[in-house]
């Protein structure tokens, strides 16, 4: 890292950012080389501060990489890229991560169909693209499709002894929780490839998924010496929806202490907490690792929050695979755009944030959230959710994060005051509960600016309400 990179960075370490925001000003002004440019850029984009890592962009050598690279950053601050991307990339057909910005561009600014067309054109050359067909089965899941993963459908044809091709296909159709057209293919592709391990993997996942638990239980016993985080990860849902509890917690206490996978941290906890085992106390302390603030924006600004956030919420439901069910989800880093309400609701979170770490207990070198480093933070996604009547979030966890976050930005009328907690942040229920034994941890009341703190090993999900609209901002946070 070169002298001016150290110096932002140090600056970053010590939760400093004006100053961090100056030094890259003055690295600008000096013209630096294009590594220590490149580097600075980096550190920009990891404050949300785009805008000053273009002008170290345009000191990178010229050509298509350092163009794209400048057009990623102006869409992640909301600006409208795909005509310039589609140009920069005219004659490119090449399966790679540029198409997929340029998908991603489209996306953003409503025009689905011609990323779908796009994406469609290129795997007609390449149906093995892996990456391609996943973009275009989550484009036509949004724009809710009658067959999202058609075009995995085409490609297996042509790629028959295709095995990453065949497990992906798959792996989409378990996230679209398609059970109907994972019954029928499932006994044909483990047929097809008796000797994979990965597919016997994904099968052992999806015949759980689907309630066949024989089916799920041969499978994992064939495969118990495979050795992989996410794999202890679906064992463990495994054990939960069979209701062995018991088995859950055995298999989490031997993968947290091999590899700590934040899941099945997740997972350990809600296994023992089905048990009634004391150890859970020491994971979830309570009520002590969640926290309730109001952040500080007065009225107007929340209002011209809310009018900016619905702006930028787009017909097309969510992701599949993500939490929220009846609703829309926003797309990119939320907290990049450089609109004033963003601006300044980032402002208002980063101090609600920092007040939140300063009051949690010590460190605890042993504990998955204690442990942590506390001196400086960033912010890892953000987005906002817009939920109508029957909305809801399924219970999840944020595995990539440290804390997790829901801010109340509108609500309908008296959902904070309703004596069945319509519309509720529940905190510690998982989305397998053998026999309902686990109670919320907390029951959060939503209203208006306030903000919930928890961590994101926590599970939290949100109760479905009967009319209106909930308009919230959710983030991740992780030490530098």
């Amino acid at each position: 890292m070169g002298d001016q990179a150290t110096l932002v960075h140090a600056a970053l370490q010590q939760d400093d950012e004006e100053k961090a925001a100056e030094l890259l000003r003055k690295a600008a002004r000096k013209r630096p080389t294009a590594q220590a440019a490149a580097q600075l850029a980096q550190l920009a984009r990891s404050m949300d501060r785009n805008d000053l890592a273009l002008p170290l962009v345009d000191r990178l050598a010229p050509g298509l990489q350092r163009d794209m690279f400048a057009l990623y950053l102006r869409g992640e601050m909301g600006e409208a890229v795909a005509r310039q991307t589609g140009r920069r990339l005219e004659g490119h057909r090449q399966p790679d991560g540029m198409i997929l910005q340029y998908a991603g561009a489209l996306e953003a600014e409503g025009r689905q169909d011609e990323a779908i067309a796009l994406l469609s054109d290129l795997l007609e050359d390449y149906p093995d693209w892996i990456a391609g067909q996943q973009c275009l089965a989550q484009l036509q899941w949004t724009l809710r499709h009658d067959d999202p993963a058609s075009g995995f459908a085409k490609a297996v044809k042509a790629r028959p002894d295709h095995e990453l091709l065949h497990a992906a296909w798959l792996g989409t159709l378990k996230s679209m929780e398609d059970h109907a057209r994972l019954a029928e293919l499932l006994p044909q592709i483990e047929a097809a490839f008796p000797s994979s391990q990965l597919i016997r993997m994904v099968a052992a996942e999806a015949y759980s998924e689907m309630g066949q638990t024989d089916m799920a239980d041969t499978r994992f016993t064939d495969l118990r010496s495979v050795a992989d985080p996410s794999f202890d990860a679906a064992r463990m849902r495994h054990e939960m929806r069979a209701g062995r509890p018991c088995e859950a917690a055995r298999i989490g206490a031997g993968a947290v202490a091999s590899h700590g996978a934040p899941e099945c941290w997740a997972w350990l906890g809600a296994a023992l907490r089905a048990l009634s085992d004391p150890q859970a106390d020491w994971f979830y302390r309570g009520d002590a690792l969640f926290s309730i603030q109001t952040i500080a924006l007065d009225e107007p600004q929340r209002a011209s929050l809310a009018k900016l956030l619905r702006s930028i919420h787009r017909g097309s439901g969510p992701p599949f695979g993500q939490s929220p069910r009846g609703g829309t989800q926003t797309l990119g880093p939320l907290l990049k755009r450089r609109d004033k309400p963003i601006i300044a609701l980032r402002r208002a979170l980063k101090k609600a944030v920092r007040s939140y770490v300063d009051a949690l207990p010590p460190v605890e070198p042993r504990h998955p959230f204690l442990a942590r480093p506390r001196e400086a933070f960033r912010f890892e996604g953000a987005w906002s959710i817009r939920l109508l009547p029957e909305g809801h979030h399924v219970a999840h966890i944020h595995s990539h994060g440290w804390i997790s976050s829901a801010l109340y930005v509108d609500l309908p009328e008296g959902m904070g005051d309703d004596p069945d907690r319509k519309g509720w942040l529940d905190i510690g229920v998982p989305p397998i509960n053998p026999e309902g034994r686990i109670e919320p941890l907390g029951s959060i009341a939503p209203a208006p600016l306030k903000l919930a703190l928890f961590p994101s090993i926590f599970w939290h999900g949100t109760r479905p309400f009967d009319a209106g609209e909930r308009l919230t901002v959710a983030f991740d946070v992780v030490p530098r």
